[in-house]
């Protein structure tokens, strides 16, 4: 579980990660690199998680999106965690998934546009919007559009889904987007409407 506190000015005080063992009969504080330079003289200094992820077959690593810090990673249950690709992916990301049957490929999409892609736990990463990751000849299926920012993600047994955000203000690309092979090849499921 995360926490925090949107107004300016705020401290960190009874903020950050909070973890349960006993099916949140009681919760501890988890130190975790939240802390990140506000851009201005107020503020706060310690980002909000905006998602977990996690695959059945690795449980024990955790992967969390958050608001200014990046990508953080736990190789243990949440005990303790560590900034990954600090160079590689934007400090803004709204949303973290991983396949269920492959804890290395990761997906993460950024605040303000950007769909990124790891298959080796984080080490490596590529921006997919936009890319021509799909091989040509693929009969109804596509790279996914430029620029395309991400509402909603999940990682399912079969498939990787992607949808949209704002699709009145996204354009011909707004829409519910399906990858069955990892994410190089997208079918659009539907359209904005």
């Amino acid at each position: 579980m995360s926490t925090t506190t949107d107004f300016p000015g705020c401290k960190a005080v009874d903020t950050g990660l909070w973890r349960s063992t006993d099916r949140g009969a009681t919760w501890e504080a988890i130190v975790a690199p939240l802390e990140f330079d506000p851009p201005g003289p107020e503020g706060c200094a310690l980002a909000a998680i905006t998602g977990f992820a996690q695959a059945p077959m690795a449980p024990q690593r955790i992967y969390a999106s958050t608001t200014d810090a990046g990508l953080l990673r736990s190789d243990d249950s949440g005990e303790n965690w560590t900034r990954i690709a600090a160079n590689s992916l934007p400090d803004r990301l709204a949303h973290v998934v991983v396949e269920p049957s492959a804890p290395d490929h990761v997906f993460v999409a950024a605040e303000s546009h950007g769909l990124y892609r790891s298959l080796d736990g984080g080490q490596n990463w590529e921006r997919l919007d936009g890319a021509a990751t799909c091989p040509a000849g693929a009969e109804g299926m596509s790279a996914l559009p430029e620029m395309l920012d991400v509402g909603a993600m999940l990682a399912t047994g079969d498939a990787i889904y992607v949808g949209t955000d704002e699709p009145e203000d996204a354009g011909a690309g707004a829409g519910l987007y399906a990858s069955r092979d990892g994410g190089d090849c997208w079918q659009r499921v539907d359209d904005a409407e």
